[in-house]
């Protein structure tokens, strides 16, 4: 299956904007799963190209100019293999994941929780441990932000799609689980204009 995507970020300022850096990540790898046929970034102003840890193509874009509005595009077209998901081919250990981060601290309170859950450490019970999460907060927009932790976001029962892939990650972590943020669109061929979403992947079983 072959995909195109056409990505927009737009910047709006209440005030004039000068002297900004930007940092993009909107370039994905070829890899078992998928390749890319064509792909092209329009950033507006000067910008560097160079490759973080994980192999992805990061571009650092300055703007030396007065500005109010701000658009950065992503197109091309994707191939898709139809492989099952599971396994993601990569050179970097699953044992980067259990690094806790001030966004994927678990409290006594998170682990209490996720170990009443895990009774296993399969995927059958992570799902389940996903599901729980969702009963114990709710999707409620706009009452968190990108500065909100796991922490704060499980205690406040509320929080959108952010706050629980951060506090699955927590909680996997805490369970000595690897797990990772993954920030990206979920496919849905009756609706051509998506909002990005955000998930955690988590390493089991090998």
């Amino acid at each position: 299956m072959k995909l195109m995507v056409n990505h927009q970020t737009h910047y709006r300022y209440t005030q004039v904007a000068r002297n900004s850096v930007q940092s993009i990540k909107m370039m994905p790898q070829s890899s078992m799963h998928q390749s890319i046929e064509n792909w092209h970034i329009s950033v507006p102003g000067q910008y560097s190209c160079q490759r973080d840890a994980f192999n992805n193509l990061w571009i650092t874009a300055t703007q030396r100019h007065d500005y109010r509005y701000l658009t950065i595009m992503a197109q091309g077209v994707v191939d898709l293999y139809a492989t099952e998901l599971g396994y993601v081919e990569t050179d970097v250990s699953p044992m980067l994941f259990l690094q806790r981060t001030m966004m994927t601290c678990c409290d006594l309170s998170m682990l209490d929780f996720a170990q009443a859950v895990v009774k296993v450490k399969d995927r059958k019970h992570l799902i389940f441990l996903s599901e729980k999460i969702l009963q114990q907060v709710q999707y409620q927009p706009e009452t968190t932000s990108v500065t909100t932790s796991a922490i704060d976001a499980f205690h406040a029962r509320q929080g959108v799609c952010q706050d629980h892939a951060h506090i699955l990650i927590a909680m996997c972590r805490g369970l000595h689980l690897p797990a990772r943020y993954v920030s990206g669109y979920i496919y849905d061929e009756n609706q051509p204009h998506l909002a990005s979403h955000a998930w955690a992947e988590v390493f089991v079983d090998n």
